[in-house]
């Protein structure tokens, strides 16, 4: 069934997350740069990155959770779907904790790098939520109009592109 927040055919919601998760990933790189080097420069890049990633998350969210109630309900995709959005309410909050710590200290931890293990953590749970996303287009076929089982009739842009071919 067709995603309901699209552009054209294309469902916004897999545009949006991948800035959120390309910030989340380019945190860990720089966290184990950060590790091996012990330059502040590479702990200090990371706290921008988390804000566009927490940012990114809940702009991303917006248009994932009305294809969960729309379209994944339609598609028996609750299972899946479920996993992937609460999946990725907690890697969010792990990364708004992460940012909350990255803020307000004002040099890199000594010994323990609680932050480093949030990163770590928020980016496996991202591997895993990713791959639900993944598996609810493949699997159940959310937002896939071109599969014989979608429901939805053509829109109208590609209604006009069939009667051209």
């Amino acid at each position: 069934m067709l995603s309901k927040v699209r552009i054209g055919t294309h469902p916004i919601h897999p545009m949006l997350m991948l800035i959120p998760a390309g910030a989340f990933l380019n945190v860990l790189i720089l966290d184990i740069v950060y590790m091996i080097t012990r330059s502040e420069l590479w702990w200090t890049a990371t706290a921008p990155l988390l804000l566009v990633g927490v940012i990114g998350g809940v702009v991303a969210a917006v248009p994932g959770l009305i294809d969960y109630v729309t379209v994944a309900r339609a598609q028996n995709a609750q299972g899946p779907g479920a996993i992937h959005g609460v999946g990725n309410v907690i890697v969010v909050a792990l990364f708004v904790w992460n940012t909350v710590l990255r803020w307000t200290a004002t040099s890199p931890p000594q010994g323990a790098y609680l932050g480093f293990w949030l990163t770590l953590i928020g980016s496996g749970l991202l591997a895993v939520t990713g791959w639900m996303g993944w598996k609810m287009v493949q699997e159940y076929h959310v937002g896939v109009l071109e599969h014989p089982e979608a429901k939805d009739p053509p829109p109208p842009e590609m209604r006009h592109r069939e009667a051209a071919d």
